[in-house]
């Protein structure tokens, strides 16, 4: 049996404990749930798990209130939470269309990512490595042969990936990129300790649906 659900909350983690949870979720551990509140988690090991979710499409829900994690990680962290769960669920009512699913899936998914660098980015790092032979037909239809851009309109300029050859914060996209005031799905209370949690994310990042 595989860990998919994690408890650590009120476990004393702390930053220390943060980043050995972040390696972990890295190294694309199939946890889907984690709970981390109440943990004196502030700067150091928010930036790592915010870092580690960039390349984990697995993590569908997080508790991680009641830290000192700076606000503009929880905002990162949240989209990334939604991306999981808006991806996973259009797989799964695309992939029962045997035969034409990989065409609409990469339709939606155009949709979806169209005029959004931060959905189009986290859309490269996920098709670059197909899991199974749906995502390899849909990554066929909208990377470039050498996998290193995605197509999301012909008309339109490929959306080129980042450099990650390292984990430092400059490679994160500028903070405009990646959200708006209005895209903000968490509040973040000035209080630390009053900081709401991210669970699941239900349709946030905009339907993806034709």
């Amino acid at each position: 049996k595989q860990l998919v659900f994690l408890d650590l909350s009120h476990c004393s983690v702390m930053d220390r404990g943060a980043m050995a949870v972040a390696e972990a979720l890295e190294k694309a551990h199939p946890l889907e749930s984690l709970s981390l509140f109440a943990n004196s988690i502030g700067n150091d090991g928010g930036t790592a798990i915010m870092q580690a979710l960039r390349s984990n499409f697995q993590l569908l829900a997080l508790s991680i209130g009641d830290n000192q994690v700076p606000a503009v990680h929880l905002r990162v962290i949240e989209r990334i939470i939604s991306f999981n769960n808006q991806y996973r669920s259009l797989k799964h009512r695309n992939d029962k269309f045997e035969g034409f699913g990989h065409n609409l899936m990469a339709e939606s998914l155009k949709t979806w990512a169209r005029g959004d660098m931060f959905i189009a980015q986290r859309l490269l790092h996920r098709l670059q490595h197909p899991r199974d032979a749906l995502e390899e037909e849909v990554a066929k239809l909208l990377l470039s042969e050498d996998r290193q851009s995605v197509n999301l309109d012909p008309k339109a300029t490929a959306v080129q990936l980042p450099p990650t050859d390292s984990h430092s914060l400059s490679e994160l996209p500028p903070l405009g990129d990646i959200l708006s005031d209005s895209e903000t799905q968490i509040a973040v209370h000035p209080d630390p300790s009053k900081q709401v949690d991210i669970i699941v994310a239900n349709g946030n990042e905009g339907d993806p649906d034709l």
